[in-house]
């Protein structure tokens, strides 16, 4: 007799999701967090900046993502707003139909550095975690398309191959990037930005 297929499934970019918030308790546990207040700049009422039409192409055309979460300096009321953006952006990854295996997560406390990635096998999810530095984190990270999020005025900058995010307590969706129907390329909506940025962005350029 064929095997029922079970009522509920969890899609890979839902695991995905998961595993970066299972990566996020587990640095923060280690490290017992930070007390040192939080300090940012950016330009109120400018909300991205830089070369989103070349990002959104080296993002499709990429098998390999890497989410760089900065929480130097930030206690754990502050540094939720950056992991749930990871989260997100792990999320949308799987969405795109890429492979889980090689999304690469960094979560950087100072000098420190946690890095997991997770291993896809059949019907199995496992996990790899390595403590490391942050310089070798950086130069790792540097080489793959990256989304690094910092604790921030929400604000985004993009260059070619990397959106660096900034997410604070204004902060109150989710971070994720889909794909146009239409064109096939990345639209990234309110959801990537701070939101009060409702307008979607098709064909900007620097």
């Amino acid at each position: 007799m064929a095997k029922e297929k079970d009522e509920f499934e969890i899609p890979l970019y839902a695991v995905a999701a998961m595993f970066v918030v299972f990566v996020v308790l587990f640095y923060y546990v280690q490290s017992g967090g930070i007390s040192t207040p939080p300090s940012s700049n950016s330009t109120p009422g400018q909300n991205l900046s830089g070369n989103i039409e070349g990002f959104q192409s080296s993002l499709l055309a990429s098998d390999e993502m890497a989410i760089v979460m900065n929480v130097t300096g930030l206690e754990s009321n502050y540094s939720r707003y950056v992991y749930a953006c990871g989260a997100g952006l792990a999320g949308s990854w799987g969405k795109l139909g890429k492979n889980v295996s090689n999304l690469h997560i960094y979560v950087l406390e100072g000098d420190a550095c946690t890095y997991s990635n997770p291993l896809m096998s059949a019907n199995t999810v496992s996990n790899e975690t390595e403590s490391r530095t942050s310089a070798d984190c950086m130069a790792e990270s540097s080489a793959k398309v990256a989304f690094e999020i910092r604790y921030g005025p929400g604000y985004s900058i993009f260059t070619d191959r990397r959106a660096y995010i900034f997410v604070d307590e204004n902060f109150e969706e989710e971070c994720s990037f889909r794909t146009s129907d239409s064109s096939g390329s990345i639209i990234t909506t309110s959801d990537i930005l701070p939101v009060n940025y409702t307008e979607e962005i098709t064909n900007t350029t620097q």
